[in-house]
């Protein structure tokens, strides 16, 4: 996913693409710790941290990765047009890594307060990061993206 880092763009801003993954060998999954590990520079006890459906995850990453255009017959009205095409390279890589259809997923919003520098805040208008935790592979991957310039 690194690799496509600076692939995907919109106007002036493209999108930053980071992964970790993991191979689980305890018996208890801790979203918080699994993140703290990954990235020490977070703050996952100010994050908001909830446990969505796969396909909610796939939703709000087609959103975030989409640009709004004028529709056609309407241009007063916008519809998203999505950045990433459904065979895309960062399907196939996700699918690679980890059964994410078998999964449970959690999205991490960092807090957004001044004070707070949480090493997961980083876009300049959009930005996410998932945590894909498959329990029978016992593998974990935290994926996460932001656009900048």
């Amino acid at each position: 996913m690194d690799g496509m880092s600076g692939l995907i763009g919109e106007g002036q801003l493209d999108w930053y693409f980071k992964a970790k993954g993991f191979e689980l060998s305890g018996a208890e999954f801790v979203v918080e710790a699994i993140i703290k590990a990954a990235y020490p520079g977070s703050n996952p006890e100010k994050a908001r941290i909830t446990e969505c459906s796969i396909q909610e995850m796939l939703d709000e990453i087609n959103r975030q990765l989409s640009v709004e255009r004028p529709m056609w017959g309407d241009p007063t009205r916008l519809a998203p047009v999505p950045l990433l095409n459904r065979d895309a390279a960062l399907w196939r890589l996700l699918r690679e890594c980890i059964d994410y259809a078998q999964a449970r997923a959690f999205e991490y919003i960092p807090s957004y307060d001044d004070d707070d520098d949480d090493e997961l805040h980083c876009g300049i208008t959009r930005e996410f990061t998932f945590i894909i935790y498959n329990e029978v592979q016992r593998r974990c991957l935290i994926i996460g993206a932001c656009n900048s310039d």
